[in-house]
């Protein structure tokens, strides 16, 4: 297939998602018009879905790092960061409590005395 058909097509058709059933739909046609070999035509649909695919996880990404920007501007945490702290909640609950029992109960006097000051 000619460079000066093949590259605005494929630029113009990669800023939109195909699915591979469109893009094969679309490079048939271009083969019964005889503007491509059948081989050509299955590497036209190959390159159409591949260049979807990778605007797809562009977008996606871009779609990501705004979000995560929002959520920082916005003093807000993601659900990823909200369990790491929780996770490290529980490990001090843990510990505290182990304390406790390995303290006793003059291990309970001196947290409220800690506690009242």
């Amino acid at each position: 297939m000619k460079n000066l058909i093949k590259r605005p097509i494929l630029m113009g058709m990669g800023a939109v998602s195909i699915t591979r059933e469109r893009a094969e739909k679309f490079a048939r046609e271009l083969e019964e018009k005889g503007e491509v070999t059948s081989e050509e035509a299955r590497q036209f649909a190959d390159e159409l879905v591949q260049k979807g695919e990778q605007e797809r996880a562009n977008f996606k990404d871009t779609v990501k790092r705004e979000v995560d920007s929002l959520l920082r501007t916005a003093g807000l945490v993601t659900k990823k960061e909200f369990d790491q702290l929780e996770s490290r909640v529980r490990q001090l609950e843990l510990q505290e409590i182990k304390g406790e029992k390995e303290n006793g109960a003059a291990g309970r006097v001196e947290k409220d005395i800690h506690q009242q000051v």
